[in-house]
């Protein structure tokens, strides 16, 4: 996950530079960019300035959703409600307390809650880290984790949790 967002952000501060013509990107590695090279100082200059206004925004973002009360990040918010608005007209068959069969027309998905992560039969949830329209609509029938809080906890990846983000950028003093 950190690379992932690293390069994110690397990939935006680069987008950043290019658009505004301050500078023509080299494949250089930050340790040439200090060298005496005034087109690589000035990069490594620039970079830096972009960095501390990106992780300005993200403090400010954080704040924000923190005032609001959520549980995760805005983005994986709005995904959140995306699914949940796809879980509606899906049946659900109680198979167990920790398993159900969730189906609409002619496709069915096994959606399985274990102790610390749950299972999708289309893999979504595994794969993204956050639960398909399937294990929402699953566990509202199962109540497998009736409180919200708990819910965002067992079912979303910590790199969604607003409280993973606000440890990223409030409490880190090397940004």
């Amino acid at each position: 996950w950190k690379s992932g967002h690293c390069t994110s952000k690397l990939n935006e501060i680069s987008l950043f530079l290019v658009t505004e013509r301050r500078i023509q990107l080299s494949l250089k590695t930050p340790d040439t960019w200090k060298s005496g090279n005034k087109n690589h100082s000035s990069f490594y200059t620039i970079f830096c300035q972009k960095q501390l206004e990106l992780n300005n925004v993200s403090r400010e973002n954080g704040t924000k959703w923190k005032e609001k009360n959520m549980l995760l990040t805005n983005a994986m918010h709005n995904i959140n409600k995306k699914n949940e608005q796809l879980s509606n007209g899906y049946m659900v068959t109680k198979i167990d307390k920790t398993e159900a069969l969730v189906s609409k027309g002619n496709s069915e998905r096994t959606v399985k809650f274990e102790e610390t992560v749950g299972k999708c039969l289309c893999s979504k949830w595994q794969q993204l880290g956050y639960p398909c329209c399937h294990a929402i609509i699953a566990n509202k029938v199962l109540q497998y984790k009736a409180d919200a809080k708990e819910w965002y906890e067992y079912a979303f990846s910590p790199i969604y949790l607003l409280s993973n983000y606000e440890k990223a950028y409030f409490n880190n003093p090397n940004i």
